[in-house]
């Protein structure tokens, strides 16, 4: 089975929470995601380098934007509906024919404000809404226990150990999470 990831792109954008809305990732986002990277909290787990300077930062979100429009990858800024500020980036990558990844990034500013739960299952359950895909998996490091959390009460369920090489060479003990289909039970997301 593969996926369309143009459809998904445009199809995720419909979904919003009762807080939470979605809008298309722009390069402006770039900057957000480098005021994120300056917390170190946020750093501790990525798999990717942090950038260094905005202008590192600009790259990646051009590679992002790059990606979605050739269709290898769907992505969403996430956003508080009544004000517009940014919360995350959602981001969907195959992995094999049976599941794609979700991967998701939030700015420290959201952190404690009552978002992270209804940003939690946005995640793994847009692709269900909108695919048929059999599975969506989460992956992260062993020891972030804050995402773990997050993925279990989004209804993922752990699915297996392995180590990851993040860009830095540096492996890391990670898990993997997931939520079948034959599991799902649908949340209250609404399409617009």
């Amino acid at each position: 089975m593969s996926i369309n990831f143009h459809n998904l792109n445009s199809d995720m954008l419909r979904f919003n929470t009762r807080r939470l809305g979605m809008r298309p990732v722009q390069l402006a986002d770039a900057k957000l995601l480098f005021e994120a990277t300056q917390n170190v909290h946020f750093n501790k787990h990525l798999l990717w380098r942090a950038p260094d300077t905005e202008e590192a930062s600009l790259q990646r979100m051009h590679a992002m934007l790059t990606a979605i429009e050739t269709g290898m990858l769907a992505a969403g800024s996430v956003i508080v509906k009544d004000t517009g500020e940014w919360v995350g980036i959602l981001r969907y990558q195959p992995v094999d024919t049976d599941s794609i990844e979700v991967g998701a990034w939030t700015h420290p500013k959201s952190w404690g404000k009552r978002h992270a739960m209804e940003f939690a299952i946005m995640g793994p359950t847009i692709p269900m809404h909108v695919t048929t895909i059999p599975a969506v998996v989460g992956r992260t490091d062993a020891d972030n226990i804050a995402s773990i959390r997050l993925m279990t009460l989004a209804g993922m369920e752990f699915s297996r150990k392995f180590i990851s090489v993040g860009e830095d060479g540096v492996s890391r003990d990670s898990h993997e999470y997931a939520l079948r289909r034959e599991n799902w039970c649908a949340p209250k997301l609404h399409a617009e």
